[in-house]
This record gives C-alpha cells, structure tokens and sequence, in this order.
C-alpha cells in the first residue's frame, strides 16, 4: 500500500524522547535521530515534520509519561507522604540505568526562544504545573490541619519545586540524602 508508514510511531516517539532527552535540542542532530530510530531522514521528517517539530512531539510524549507521574505524586493533603512518593520518583529514576539523566522540560524551558510560539507557550505551562501543584497540595494540607496554620504555600511550592528540578538527573547516593532532608525541612515549616 503506498504511503502505509512501516513503523510504530509509538516506538519511535520514544527513541526520539530518549535521543533528546540525554542530549538535549541543540547537541541532537538527525543523524542522532536516524541511529535512534533505524529511520530514513525523509520518514522522519514526512512522519513528524522539522528538528523543532519532532522535539515537541518527544516533550509532550514526557509530559504524559513522566511529568504526569510527578503531578499525580502530589495528590492527597499529607505533605509528607506526597513529597515521599515525589522523590521516590526521583530515586527510581535515578537508579534506572537505561532512562537519561536530567528533566526534558527543564531543556525545554532553556531553548523556548527556537520553538515554536504555541510550543513555547506550553513549555512554560508544563514547567509551571509542578510549583501549582504543590501549592494546592499545601493548600489542602493546611486547610486539614496537617500544615501549620502560617505555613507561606507560595513560598513551599517554590522551594520544593526548585528542588525537585535540581535533583532531575542526580545520582542516587546524594538523592537519597536530599530526599530525607526535603521531607525533615518540612516539619520546621
């Protein structure tokens, strides 16, 4: 049948995440692509479009498979145990030898300015989503007594969302001690 596409989509989503993932938008060429993917640079373009078109697609494929899991880490009014679950996160990560290091978004962010204008939007969303949800999980957290009645939600949300981006990619050793004390720094709150 011509012009049937002979390849999972799904599969090559993923190698292109991955390709920029590790290397981020800029160090990634299309011959990286094309050894990720086992693709025809002409299939990779007709299937996804340009560089800056196959990136977003790959941003939005870890939006929904990694962002996502982050966000719904945060559910529930007990700070504790939801920042528990987010930098258990962080740590299975960490210990998976075959996923890349770092935060696709935090990379995102950086190169909004070559992105396309409705992607760049977007980006700066997404990167926004994890302080939002933590405030709303502090919120409810003080609103249920679990958090002091002074707690400043703005300024933990910002707090614990700057260190989760800055533990994106950390080994495991040193996360486990960030983890232990992020939770503790809690309780002083």
């Amino acid at each position: 049948m011509a012009g049937a596409r002979q390849f999972d989509e799904s599969q090559v989503l993923d190698a292109m995440m991955r390709v920029f993932w590790e290397k981020g938008f800029e160090a990634t060429s299309i011959d990286d692509l094309v050894r990720a993917t086992g693709l025809q640079r002409g299939s990779l373009y007709n299937a996804f479009g340009d560089k800056a078109a196959m990136f977003c697609r790959s941003l939005r494929l870890y939006q929904d498979e990694v962002h996502a899991a982050n966000l719904h880490a945060l559910r529930g009014d007990d700070p504790r145990a939801a920042l528990t679950r987010l930098f258990q996160l962080e740590l299975k990560s960490a210990r998976n030898a075959g996923q890349p290091r770092g935060c696709l978004l935090a990379e995102a962010r950086r190169v909004c300015h070559r992105l396309p204008a409705a992607v760049a939007a977007e980006t700066r969303a997404a990167a926004g989503e994890l302080e939002e949800a933590l405030f709303a999980m502090f919120e409810r957290a003080r609103a249920a007594g679990r958090l002091a009645a002074t707690a400043d939600c703005r300024a933990l949300a910002r707090f614990y969302a700057a260190v989760a981006r800055g533990v994106a990619g950390t080994d495991p050793e040193p996360l486990e001690d960030i983890a232990r004390i992020g939770v503790a720094l809690l309780e002083a709150a």
